[in-house]
């Protein structure tokens, strides 16, 4: 996936937000699922996954039905990103 937009690509300069985008890219998974196995808070994995999802880079794919509410189910709109250096942040890879 190309990423167009520079506030999308703001999202790969924090470490912790590009492992979770990363985490989803494997399979539709829940935030529940994302917080335990980051080792995070779900309010701030949820906080974040909604970030993600209002940038495009993160699309909810289904859910699990339970009694109460659904559990939603998220998944990476792609399984690798690609940052043209014109929308890419200042000193983005500069550590590479």
């Amino acid at each position: 996936m190309v990423i167009d937009d520079a506030n999308a690509a703001r999202i790969f300069t924090d470490p912790l937000l590009r492992r979770l985008l990363m985490w989803f890219s494997v399979s539709p998974r829940s935030v529940g699922e994302a917080a335990a196995a980051l080792g995070i808070d779900i309010k701030r994995a949820h906080y974040y996954a909604q970030r993600l999802v209002r940038l495009e880079l993160l699309l909810q794919t289904g859910e699990q039905t339970r009694p109460g509410r659904p559990i939603r189910l998220y998944r990476a709109k792609g399984t690798s990103f690609f940052i043209p250096f014109d929308v890419a942040p200042s000193g983005f890879g500069d550590q590479l």
